[in-house]
């Protein structure tokens, strides 16, 4: 078990010089015990008692840090839609991974994401399909297409980890500091009852009003022998 312990750091006197109504205060990382293997801390607090000249009266404040132990959060990119959880029998389909940085939540640009997909069928999981190495955009997006799979697949999963970042132990010990960043993502199938599936190809993000374009569209039938089918674009 864990020992949770507080103990005090008292800061050196210091002459508050206020810019935008706020102090800077720096903490040596050694007196917070971040690189202590012993102590191994999860969080620190900081607390701050402002008295006023003149008045005698004394305002307090505390707030409570979480270490965060990835330097870069990896996470599949949904825009809130069931689409971007699903893949469709038969048609490639395009996904996204967002890298960002842990404290500011910034993208991040140049990072080197390893996506390594695999499928279920009915008894059989973890069928792997291969890895690859993908690096982020200025919008710290990794795009990627999975590969057209059958209509008895009945599952996709991908673990994504950074080829960037490697996991740092303590000085002079074998605990983990810092983690290599990770993470993974779950797809299910979707079709309609008679397994067919339909998946509308666009090269544009965007169309102005008035604009003509091209629009192409896959559709994919389980069924045998051949049939017309009638399609309405609104």
């Amino acid at each position: 078990s864990k020992i949770i312990s507080s103990r005090p750091i008292e800061t050196s006197n210091f002459s508050p010089q206020l810019e935008n109504g706020c102090v800077t205060i720096d903490v040596d990382k050694e007196k917070l015990g971040l690189l202590n293997s012993v102590l191994k801390p999860d969080s620190f607090h900081v607390r701050a008692n402002i008295t006023r000249i003149g008045l005698g009266d004394t305002q307090g404040a505390i707030q409570e840090f979480f270490l965060k132990r990835e330097a870069v959060d990896i996470r599949y990119h949904q825009d809130g839609s069931s689409y971007d959880s699903t893949f469709k029998p038969g048609i490639p389909t395009q996904h996204e991974v967002l890298v960002k940085h842990t404290i500011t939540e910034h993208p991040v640009e140049g990072e080197e994401i390893q996506v390594c997909p695999s499928y279920g069928l009915r008894n059989t999981h973890g069928l792997e399909m291969g890895c690859r190495n993908l690096t982020s955009d200025q919008e710290g997006k990794v795009r990627f297409t999975l590969p057209p799979l059958g209509p008895d697949v009945n599952g996709v999963y991908f673990s994504m980890k950074s080829l960037t970042q490697a996991s740092v132990t303590y000085p002079g010990s074998s605990y983990t500091l810092m983690h290599q960043p990770s993470g993974g993502h779950s797809l299910r199938p979707s079709a309609s009852p008679s397994n067919s599936a339909l998946e509308i190809i666009s090269n544009k993000a965007k169309v102005d009003c008035g604009e003509e374009f091209q629009l192409n569209f896959v559709f994919i039938d389980q069924t045998e022998g051949e049939r017309d089918t009638d399609f309405t674009v609104q």
